[in-house]
């Protein structure tokens, strides 16, 4: 619940990453993407009515896309956390 801030986006990519230590071995002993839907939820991130003011840094007005767009920016810099944001 919320807007998409940078805490969202990080918790979104724990449970990408956790996904690939995930295996399944099939009957044939074969690992199968088709046999893990049948022990994982499906995963729906619902976008909708925005609560937010919808403004940039200088306060103008600006399209859910754009927000979206804002929300998704590469972060500058080199230090270990900004790299891993970015990732």
């Amino acid at each position: 619940m919320g807007g998409i801030d940078e805490a969202a986006l990080d918790r979104l990519s724990l449970v990408t990453q956790m996904t690939k230590h995930i295996r399944v071995r099939a009957s044939g002993g074969k690992n199968s993407a088709s046999e893990l839907g049948q022990f994982s939820p499906i995963f729906v991130w619902l976008l909708r009515d925005f609560y937010l003011d919808l403004t940039d840094e200088d306060n103008r007005k600006i399209t859910p896309r754009d927000y979206l767009e804002l929300a998704l920016r590469s972060v500058q810099g080199k230090q270990k956390d900004i790299d891993a944001k970015n990732q």
